[in-house]
């Protein structure tokens, strides 16, 4: 699957879904979601349901996680970020280009808008 530039019609979608187009680990997703740091939906089922506009903020997490920030750091980047995503994600591509690469960050950072 494809994981560049998501998009998505505002629907939830399953966290399953979700971490499959993203390539984020379900695990992470899970932990996001324990957190609060990300806002999901259980269906009558029990399934965990995630509005589908959320799935930059799963790319983000994963980013910020694989940066060795700790949730007390996330959140308000994550506040910046709904503000003006732009230059938090300008941001976090300067602050990977100064780490050891990852092998997990470069897909993930194609998965952001271009600034």
């Amino acid at each position: 699957m494809d994981h560049e530039q998501l998009s998505f019609d505002g629907h939830r979608i399953p966290l399953a879904d979700l971490a499959e187009a993203t390539g984020v680990p379900a695990a992470a997703i899970c932990r996001y979601i324990d957190l609060n740091l990300l806002p999901a939906h259980t269906s009558p089922r029990g399934q965990q349901l995630i509005g589908a506009e959320r799935a930059q903020t799963v790319v983000v997490l994963r980013i910020l996680e694989l940066l060795d920030q700790d949730p007390q750091h996330i959140r308000p980047i994550m506040e910046r970020r709904a503000k003006n995503a732009i230059e938090v994600d300008r941001a976090l591509r300067d602050q990977v280009r100064k780490h050891a690469p990852h092998p997990e960050l470069s897909p993930l950072l194609r998965q952001l808008p271009d600034s």
